[in-house]
C-alpha cells in the first residue's frame, strides 16, 4: 500500500496502530519501516485513549511523526501537545452526532494552538456546514486550501497546504 500511495503521488501515508496496546510500539516500527522501504514518509495514527496514550512516548522515540486521532474534546488537544504530536484529528461529525459542542471544541483547539506547530489531519472535513460548504464555519480556519477557501479537503493529499492552527 505504501508503494502504491507513493506511485500515485502521495508524500505521506497515514496508518493507524491497532490491536492490543502492548503491540503498538512494534506495529508503529513496522509501519515506519514499510514507509521507508517504499520511499514515503509514514505518519502513525494513535487513538486518544489512555492505553494508547501510554505507548505514545515510545512510538515517538522511534523518530517518525505521529497523529493523535479520535479527538472529541479540546482537553485532548492538551494531551496531544504534551505528547509532541505532529497532527491531531478532531472528530467533528461524531462530536455533533453525540450532541457534543463540536464547534466550541474546535474553536478552543484553535485558540490553544495559535502560532504552534500541531496541524489538523483533515479530519474536521467530515461534515457539511449549513451553507453547503464541506466544513462547518468553525472548522474552516483549520485549512488553507489552494481552492481559495471554497471547499475543504477530505484528506491531506488533496490539500497539502494545511496551515498551522
Amino acid at each position: 500500500m505504501a508503494a502504491r500511495a507513493r506511485d500515485l503521488g502521495a508524500k505521506e501515508l497515514h496508518a493507524q496502530v491497532f490491536g492490543p496496546a502492548e503491540t503498538y510500539v512494534d506495529w508503529a516500527g513496522k509501519l515506519y519501516d514499510i514507509g521507508k522501504a517504499a520511499g514515503i514518509e509514514t505518519v502513525v495514527k494513535i487513538p486518544l485513549v489512555e492505553e494508547a496514550i501510554r505507548t505514545t512516548p515510545a512510538i515517538k522515540a522511534l523518530g517518525g511523526r505521529i497523529l493523535m486521532t479520535a479527538c472529541y474534546d479540546a482537553k485532548q488537544m492538551i494531551v496531544a501537545k504534551a505528547l509532541c504530536a505532529d497532527f491531531i484529528a478532531p472528530y467533528f461529525g461524531r462530536m455533533m452526532e453525540a450532541d457534543l459542542d463540536g464547534e466550541g471544541s474546535l474553536a478552543a483547539m484553535l485558540a490553544m494552538n495559535k502560532h504552534e506547530t500541531l496541524r489538523n489531519s483533515g479530519g474536521v472535513a467530515a461534515q457539511r456546514g449549513a451553507d453547503g460548504h464541506p466544513c462547518p464555519p468553525r472548522a474552516r480556519p483549520f485549512h488553507d486550501c489552494p481552492s481559495g477557501g471554497t471547499r475543504c479537503p477530505q484528506v491531506i493529499a488533496q490539500c497539502p497546504s494545511i496551515r498551522r492552527f
